[in-house]
């Protein structure tokens, strides 16, 4: 059902009567035979269309929908994994769904940044101290803000060669 007004600039003349009944009766004629006051009515108040005068534009990124990452995850090392006799090895993450416009995955180690990217997801940790390393994996909105987080403690063991002997 479709109702279309149309404002003119002729204006019509409006009475108000009151019935036999007590209701009040508005008509664009005066009754005939009864009483009745004309009406005076305030000039209309033209609304531009939003087709005429309204900006209507994208919405802003914050407006956008907020994607929801269902899986983050250090895949490679895997978690609790001990790698031998290396300084530097390869950290791959797993993503879904995939990595939006706008965002970047940021990887640290022990809190300090390893790499990042708007769409890799594997990097390399060089110079790695022996011991116990803390892998962070983020998702970073354009702001920088971070979205989510994963967390993978892996540990790192060199053989040491025994001092040499007195000579």
């Amino acid at each position: 059902m479709s109702c279309t007004l149309f404002a003119s600039s002729v204006s019509a003349a409006i009475y108000k009567t009151v019935d036999e009944e007590g209701n009040v009766v508005f008509s664009d004629s005066a009754p005939a035979g009864k009483p009745s006051e004309e009406v005076k009515l305030k000039p209309l108040t033209p609304i531009p269309s939003p087709q005429s005068g309204l900006n209507i534009s994208k919405p802003k990124p914050e407006e956008q929908k907020i994607v929801s990452y269902k899986k983050l995850e250090i895949v490679e090392p895997t978690p609790g994994a001990t790698i031998q006799n290396q300084d530097s090895f390869n950290v791959r993450i797993a993503l879904a769904p995939g990595i939006q416009p706008g965002h970047r995955i940021r990887l640290l180690l022990n809190g300090k940044r390893v790499g990042e990217s708007s769409g890799q997801l594997s990097f390399t940790a060089s110079n790695v101290e022996r011991g116990s390393q803390v892998l962070t994996a983020e998702i970073l909105d354009e702001n920088s803000k971070v979205i989510k987080s994963a967390k993978s403690t892996v540990f790192v063991h060199r053989a040491i060669a025994p001092p040499p002997p007195p000579s």
